[in-house]
């Protein structure tokens, strides 16, 4: 796009470097790619100067969540209605089957709502007691608030986003921002000025 034919064809990518980095190791052929394409490609990590003064030191904890007793009964169901799908299917289709029923337990796990959308009760005080990963961050979540500190809360779902805003909200009586792939540029700035402030 920056540069047409800087890396030459598909095939000619291949044979010259991918092939010889991703296959044979090759760390001469590596570091010439990185030469050619280092002026259009900017990474920074935590560790780069400019920004490591910016940053936190990185904590990860481990935080165990137990599924309420709707979620496990939707896990249950789920699991025996999509194994026996599975168990049917062949090729492709059973690939596809396993893959949607991955993504129907995570969301089971995140949330009831995430699987029965609008026929279960959105009631903002209740959501929280459906869901066993809902009642922890709501926890955490305080503590934060507790400590005048702030926090992001990342997750794979829009729809799960949703949920936690008005969770937040019905519990901690705190307003928050919610960014996601719909979110306008000006919008976007502004949410992350507001957060800084």
């Amino acid at each position: 796009l920056l540069n047409p034919g800087l890396l030459g064809t598909a095939a000619d990518f291949r044979e010259r470097f991918a092939v010889p980095v991703e296959k044979l190791g090759d760390k001469e052929k590596a570091q010439q790619l990185r030469r050619m394409i280092q002026p259009f490609v900017l990474r920074r990590t935590k560790n780069d100067p400019a920004i490591a003064g910016d940053l936190p030191e990185k904590m990860e904890m481990k935080v165990y969540c137990n599924l309420s007793a709707e979620q496990a009964a939707l896990y249950e169901r789920i699991t025996a209605e999509m194994l026996g799908q599975i168990d049917a299917a062949t090729g492709i289709r059973r690939r596809g089957l396993i893959l949607a029923a991955l993504t129907r337990l995570k969301q089971i796990c995140d949330h009831p709502v995430l699987i029965e959308g609008d026929n279960a009760p959105s009631d903002p005080a209740s959501l929280e007691k459906r869901s066993g990963k809902g009642e922890r961050i709501l926890e955490m979540l305080e503590e934060v608030v507790q400590e005048g500190d702030a926090a992001l809360v990342f997750t794979q779902y829009r729809e799960m986003g949703h949920l936690l805003e008005k969770m937040i909200q019905a519990r901690l009586n705190v307003a928050t921002q919610f960014l996601h792939g719909g979110t306008t540029a000006r919008q976007r700035d502004a949410m992350i000025d507001r957060f800084q402030d």
